[in-house]
């Protein structure tokens, strides 16, 4: 008796042992088709409870089936003794018959198919529409492509960053999915602006819906942030931007400050999920706090300097963007801000470098589209590889063909390689839809000037107008004007925007230098430095390495068009003076190639044996190779060696895939070297509107204007000396009208042109 009752307790052991490995077993293939086949989140937890149920079943079906298949015991013969055994078996007997393994099976069978009902009424809701999980994709309060415009959320009086912050947040999730598809921060700024709101105004939820329904997009998302002790709940709401009624609620707590982010995650995914996206889809994606940062002191911070950007308020935005980094230094997003600001102010190139490469190598943090643009921009501005770039701007735009940040820096390098067709197309593609940056349209002038389509340009100008009627920039008109012949109006459009006493000292900058140099082109030579002075004076306001770029690019200018001795006087002070290790990285091979060209060779080699000590040959990208080649052969140009130069020119061409780069110095090779049927064809394209993005030495220095002039002077005697007396005559007479008001210091230039129209006339 005493081994049965031992061979049963270890029967219910086994029993015990079996069904729990079993149930194991079970959980884990629930929770991996959870994962792989994007069930619902309660499935798992819902076997859970099935199989805590079926335990006790299972054990007492074990117990009662055990004691069936053992011996029955002795009974006694006393009558009272007879009747509890009797009532007794029947009551076992009652527990044989409906505690079997059959039932114990049948009732395992029936639950799970439960469950695989309520898996299959919960995807059949959300498939159709109906009910409060239906997709709104499929009920058609949503379609295909439609934009929500995310309010900014509102949050407690004494912490109104907090707001700011979780919608900051928010919105970052979203973005990585294309299935809410929320509008880009450039297409709201751009409506904001045509409604002349204020920039960096707080998206209230009434004025979400308006810009909405300003810019065609379907929804709107408000949401609010409230204490609840030392925790937070976050509520959101989906609205309809036309009627204004409420598609859907959404709800969650955060239990404290550092469950928060984990707590915006899960409201992204409910709304993504109600707006049709499939759980399997939300599932794969990384978590918030991955993507951002997992410290909320720093993502408030990130807010605050995205806000101090709209506000154009470069300087405060990129102060906030390093305190954010000091609390989290693994903050990807921050890094690719920060770097997208300074290099867009156009300053500390060494520490824009710094925050590209660290994004880049952080890039794994990023969300996908977030991650191609961190990739490309590295990629371009960093190593300078091209190709490489582009194929990072391509992936991202299979993602949203319609990005308008990767469509516009595309279009840009195509333009640097001088490819202008399908910059064009790119462009076309950015500037017809609402959230075209502004350099999408300054570029897509550009494109229509140099390719000599006047008309596109000024349809491009008359919509920048009507999108961005506070722009204050004149440079896009000054230049057009330019390129149709309209010297005066080019002049006269900047001179008036020079007026405003409120002009930002960066666009008194850029506008005294541009009229600097439209009149230093045509003589006027005391006009041209006062300009030249007061660009300088207002480039000092904004920055030192600013102002150096000025003093650089007006020597540029005086080198090919002025006083060659003057140009050579400032670059050599501004270099006797001593320039900054980031003026040398930024600045060293313009200055050096500057100098080659004026003849002063020892000066360049001092500066390129210092720029070499500066910059390391890892960081010298595919770009910086090609432009140090480009000076060296401006070296031996002037050491009498024409045909290397031509021969290093040319492999500096190819190595920026932008075979008529560099005409003007081509040409003087290929003159010098006898070629010259070969160099005036190369001097005919740097004379002419396609020529003006080949002259990589003078970025800063407008190429449409000083190139063809210092090319002209050379044309015409080159083609005095082909026999070619029309052609050469043609550019003398242009140069004699262009200087016809000159200055005494451009007297002499004047004479000998005129002397040599009237020779060559009386040849005729």
């Amino acid at each position: 008796m005493r081994g049965e009752k031992r061979a049963h307790r270890r029967s219910l052991w086994q029993v015990l042992g079996v069904y729990v490995l079993s149930s194991w077993a079970v959980l884990g293939v629930t929770d991996t088709l959870t994962g792989v086949w994007g069930l619902p989140e309660w499935v798992p937890p819902f076997a859970f409870v099935l199989l805590l149920i079926g335990l006790p079943v299972v054990m007492a079906t074990a117990f009662v089936q055990a004691d069936e298949d053992s011996p029955d015991p002795e009974g006694g013969t006393t009558v009272g003794t007879q009747s509890a055994e009797t009532t007794a078996t029947a009551s076992h007997s009652f527990l044989q018959r409906h505690l079997t393994w059959r039932r114990a099976l049948l009732g395992g069978v029936g639950a799970f198919t439960l469950l695989g009902l309520l898996v299959g009424a919960y995807f059949a809701s959300w498939t159709l529409g109906v009910g409060p999980v239906g997709s709104l994709l499929a009920a058609g309060e949503l379609e295909e492509g439609d934009r929500i415009v995310l309010a900014d959320f509102q949050a407690p009086d004494d912490d109104p960053d907090l707001g700011t912050a979780v919608s900051d947040a928010l919105r970052i999730d979203l973005l990585q999915h294309p299935n809410v598809r929320v509008a880009e921060d450039a297409m709201v700024a751009e409506i904001l602006q045509r409604m002349q709101a204020e920039p960096g105004t707080l998206l209230t939820s009434d004025l979400a819906r308006e810009v909405a329904l300003r810019g065609g997009m379907a929804a709107v998302l408000e949401g609010e942030v409230i204490e609840v002790g030392t925790g937070y709940a976050l509520s959101a709401t989906l609205r309809s931007a036309e009627s204004g009624e409420s598609l859907a609620g959404f709800r969650e707590t955060a239990q404290g400050p550092d469950e928060l982010l984990e707590a915006i995650d899960r409201l992204s995914e409910g709304i993504r999920e109600r707006a049709g996206e499939s759980l399997r889809s939300i599932r794969a994606g990384p978590p918030l706090e991955r993507v951002t940062t997992s410290s909320l002191e720093a993502l408030r911070l990130y807010s605050q300097a995205n806000r101090a950007e709209d506000r154009e308020e470069p300087r405060r935005a990129i102060e906030l963007f390093e305190e954010a980094l000091e609390r989290d230094p693994e903050f990807a997003m921050a890094w690719r801000r920060l770097a997208a600001v300074l290099n867009n102010l156009g300053i500390d190139r060494e520490r824009a470098v710094e925050a590209a490469t660290r994004a880049y190598e952080l890039r794994e943090r990023l969300s996908e589209r977030e991650r191609y643009l961190a990739e490309a921009f590295y990629q371009h501005s960093v190593t300078q590889d091209r190709e490489a770039a582009i194929r990072a701007y391509r992936h991202l735009l299979e993602l949203e063909p319609d990005h308008p940040a990767a469509l516009n820096n595309l279009s840009f390098i195509y333009m640097e390689m001088q490819d202008y067709e399908p910059a064009r197309e790119l462009l076309e593609r950015a500037t017809s839809q609402t959230g075209a940056p502004v350099a999408a349209f300054q570029n897509q002038v550009a494109n229509h000037v140099i390719t000599g389509d006047l008309d596109g340009a000024w349809d491009t100008l008359e919509r920048f107008r009507e999108r961005f009627p506070d722009y204050r920039s004149q440079l896009p008109w000054s230049m057009t004007h330019f390129a149709a012949g309209e010297k005066r109006e080019a002049r006269v459009v900047l001179e008036d925007q020079l007026r405003d006493p409120e002009l930002p000292p960066h666009l008194q900058s850029e506008a005294h230098a541009f009229v600097g140099h439209l009149a230093l082109r045509a003589g006027r030579t005391r006009e041209a430095r006062q300009h030249f002075s007061s660009s300088q004076e207002a480039a000092a306001r904004i920055g030192a390495d600013l102002r150096q770029a000025r003093i650089v690019s007006i020597a540029h200018t005086e080198v090919l068009v002025g006083d060659p001795d003057r140009g050579v006087e400032a670059l050599l002070d501004k270099w006797e003076r001593g320039m900054s290790a980031e003026g040398l990285r930024s600045e060293g091979l313009h200055l050096a190639g500057l100098l080659a060209t004026a003849g002063r060779i020892q000066a360049a080699k001092d500066v390129i044996d210092e720029w070499e000590e500066e910059v390391r040959p890892e960081e010298r990208g595919l770009e910086i190779r090609a432009r140090r080649e480009i000076v060296a052969g401006l070296m031996q140009l002037q050491e009498g060696q024409p045909e290397q130069a031509a021969e290093r020119l040319e492999a500096a061409r190819s190595a920026l895939s932008c075979p008529t780069c560099e005409a003007w110095a081509m040409g003087w090779a290929l003159r010098d070297a006898g070629r010259l049927e070969e160099a005036a064809r190369e001097w005919e394209w740097a004379a002419s509107l396609g020529g003006a993005r080949s002259d990589a030495l003078g970025s800063l220095a407008p190429p449409l204007i000083t190139v063809p002039i210092w090319t002209k002077r050379r044309l015409a005697p080159l083609y005095e000396e082909l026999g070619d007396v029309g052609r050469a005559l043609e550019h003398y007479r242009e140069l004699a009208e262009l200087w016809e008001g000159a200055d005494a210091e451009f007297q002499p230039r004047l004479e000998e042109v005129r002397s040599r129209i009237q020779a060559l006339e009386g040849r005729g």
